[in-house]
């Protein structure tokens, strides 16, 4: 049992709830509000927010007490207390009859299906077809979907909705029989055993021990979202901003840590084709954080997440990374037809400039781990050559797709003198986990040169981006044509 004071203390918190929750639906309605109550003794009536302000208007009232009407009926008391704003048409004051049930005792209807008027009961028929294409779509819906038909070993977030994307809910779960569980390649990254030693691949990532998952995730994204990147003192700027943080349960030990982790993090540059850019160099002018956008699919006829394969692999050369991915999804998910709209929130949408050219591009934050399960892993994990895997492996080259087009249209819209080829620059996928700062590893030599761990970056054909932004729009395309 609770102690007195206690209870008391739970009463006056739970009257005061219902007097908000009586205010906000009281006061929400444009035209008309209609208020129900019925004197049910048994059932709490008289001690409800309502029931207060019905009845009583004094606020010495204990909390959880009865509302006490006396022996005056209820209607009654009501045309005396709101005498006035009856009287000008305000408020009405309407007694429900109960209906009379004297003809059957199974309330509203007799027990053989019989309405009280007389007339049989009978089930409704529908008499038009349902819309079952039409959806609010996102790339985690979607991404669910591809998965559970053609790839069993990886699922969406069990928690994330259908149409949220935001922050880490489009992160990925990926169960151990996939082929991200697999050591990462030294072969496939062109190094030797000696040289991955030396350069700093076989380095452990400085965030293992300090949080994963889609609570991790949402900490990371939503301390990116309020930072000031530029901040002179980063590591106290984003110590401050956990403090904030207190509903995601901030440890002791990521308090002490995190800050000089993430800021690391936000120094290492993603690039040349950005300019090598880093997170830290960011004005508030230039980005906008988790921009949130919902395009109208096509009306007439759904669109197929076959036809998207098709434009994709239309565009893309047989050696690109993408290319057996987007065939894939080209022949094997002809089933999956996409018609109403697709929301989605990009985590980072960038201005900048390189070679005197303003350029804006799609970024987004992953705090996956993708080192092997029960291993300590390194860098390496996060090489450049292994992060086309990860690209494919959970839809994420669609997601970059996607965001792409919605930037794209939203250029078109806002920025005057639009030219794609000109504007629309690459996008980049921040594996944060291998993002270590200045000891960040850096790819010598081959396609990779001069990437660092941790840094995914691509440059989708113009082309690719305005053919599928038609076909999501529902016009006809010559890949999907043919």
């Amino acid at each position: 049992m609770m102690a007195p004071l206690a209870t008391e203390e739970t009463l006056r918190q739970n009257c005061g709830d219902q007097h908000r929750l009586t205010y906000v639906a009281l006061t929400r309605a444009v035209h008309q509000s209609v208020v129900w109550w019925a004197p049910m003794v048994h059932s709490g009536a008289f001690k409800t927010g309502l029931a207060r302000m019905l009845f009583n208007n004094d606020p010495e009232l204990s909390a959880g007490a009865k509302v006490d009407v006396g022996l005056t009926p209820p209607l009654e008391l009501l045309a005396s207390r709101f005498t006035d704003s009856i009287a000008s048409d305000v408020i009405q004051v309407v007694e429900v009859q109960a209906p009379d049930v004297s003809q059957s005792g199974a309330g509203s209807h007799g027990g053989d299906g019989a309405a009280l008027d007389g007339r049989s009961l009978s089930a409704a028929t529908l008499d038009r077809e349902l819309d079952r294409e039409t959806f609010r779509w996102s790339y985690s819906s979607l991404q669910k979907k591809i998965s559970s038909s053609k790839n069993a070993d990886v699922e969406g977030d069990p928690t994330d909705s259908r149409s949220e994307d935001s922050r880490a809910q489009d992160e990925l779960l990926v169960s151990p029989s996939s082929d991200s569980d697999k050591p990462a390649d030294l072969a496939a990254a062109e190094l030797t055993a000696q040289q991955a030693e030396a350069q700093g691949w076989n380095n452990p990532s400085p965030y293992l021990g300090l949080g994963g998952g889609i609570p991790f995730g949402n900490l990371v994204h939503e301390l990116f979202e309020n930072l000031d990147f530029t901040a002179k003192n980063l590591e106290e700027e984003i110590k401050q901003e956990l403090l904030k943080l207190t509903y995601h349960q901030v440890t002791a030990e990521q308090l002490e840590k995190l800050p000089q982790v993430l800021a690391n993090t936000m120094r290492t540059p993603f690039g040349s084709q950005f300019g090598e850019l880093s997170l830290n160099t960011l004005e508030a002018s230039d980005h906008l954080d988790e921009l949130d956008f919902n395009l109208a699919l096509a009306q007439q006829q759904p669109v197929s997440a076959s036809q998207i394969g098709k434009v994709i692999r239309k565009h893309l050369d047989s050696d690109d990374p993408f290319a057996k991915w987007a065939d894939r999804l080209a022949t094997g998910l002809g089933h999956i037809k996409l018609q109403g709209y697709l929301s989605g929130s990009i985590d980072l949408t960038l201005r900048y400039t390189v070679d005197g050219q303003q350029k804006y591009s799609v970024v987004d934050y992953k705090t996956n781990q993708l080192s092997p399960r029960d291993q300590v892993g390194s860098l390496l994990d996060y090489h450049p050559a292994e992060l086309p895997k990860v690209m494919t492996h959970t839809h994420y080259a669609l997601q970059a797709l996607l965001y792409s087009v919605a930037l794209h249209r939203y250029l078109r819209w806002r920025l005057p003198g639009y030219r794609p080829e000109l504007h629309l620059g690459p996008v980049g996928y921040l594996f944060v986990r291998g993002m270590v700062g200045a000891d960040t590893p850096v790819v010598i030599g081959g396609p990779h040169d001069g990437v660092r761990a941790g840094v995914f970056c691509w440059q989708p054909p113009v082309e690719l981006i305005e053919e599928l932004s038609t076909l999501l729009a529902g016009g006809q395309t010559q890949a999907v044509a043919s």
